[in-house]
């Protein structure tokens, strides 16, 4: 009896153990993201300020692919490209709202949100997008008077390359990038750009991270994006 004593005793202490392990608090985050096209790969690595933003996206084989990221808080403030000392973009913001964005030659486009869809609507009456998000994921694009032009749909179980960063609006990170069907908070199962249909076939490890992923089109074209975590 002293010995089935001993070992609940036992058992409760490593529990207990591995509940204060400071390990189990950290959460992972994007550093690394190969993408493989037609056997060509190119590495891009992700760099984070003290918040917890990315602050860069780095090609090193490409300055010019480069982006920075300034923020507010966690709201997105400038977006530069490259080795431009001028942003690319800078987002407005009125009591903390969204109300439209510069170019970097400085034309303003403005934002609306839509409070009773929870949409934001892009541009002007000459040209005007439509952004539905799921959660923090940029979920459909629809081009107004043309039609729908972008669509995702996630797996919300599981865990995208940017499940952790804190950026609380990074559909804009994704909007003003090339990488954005590669980027987003949950994995994707398929999704539809610019008429071209993909499924993606994932790889998970232990924690639900994506870490592996195969986008096969109906026109044929062919990707493989390895993503790699550090704990912080």
């Amino acid at each position: 009896m002293k010995k089935i004593l001993a070992l609940i005793c036992l058992a409760c202490i490593c529990a207990c153990s591995n509940d204060d392990d400071p390990k189990q608090s950290k959460k992972k985050y994007l550093t690394e993201m190969i993408l493989t096209n037609e056997g060509v790969s190119t590495t891009y690595h992700f760099e984070y300020d003290a918040s917890k933003n990315i602050s860069a996206i780095r090609n090193n084989e490409d300055e010019d692919d480069n982006l920075y990221y300034t923020y507010n808080g966690t709201s997105v403030s400038t977006i530069r490209v490259g080795q431009d000392l001028e942003p690319a973009v800078t987002l407005i913001y009125t009591a903390d709202k969204l109300t439209g964005y510069t170019n970097s030659f400085d034309d303003y486009t403005p934002i609306n949100y839509n409070q009773q869809t929870k949409n934001y609507l892009f541009g002007d009456e000459d040209y005007q997008y439509e952004v539905i998000l799921k959660n923090r994921d940029v979920a459909k694009i629809n081009i107004i008077n043309s039609g729908e032009y972008f669509y995702m749909n996630f797996d919300q179980n599981r865990k995208g390359p940017l499940y952790n960063v804190a950026t609380n609006n990074i559909f804009l990170m994704n909007l003003f990038s090339t990488l954005s069907p590669f980027l987003f908070v949950n994995a994707p199962t398929d999704f539809m750009y610019s008429q071209e249909l993909f499924t993606c076939e994932n790889t998970y490890d232990k924690d639900n991270y994506l870490t592996k992923m195969i986008l096969t089109s109906n026109e044929g074209s062919n990707f493989t994006v390895n993503y790699t975590y550090e704990e912080m």
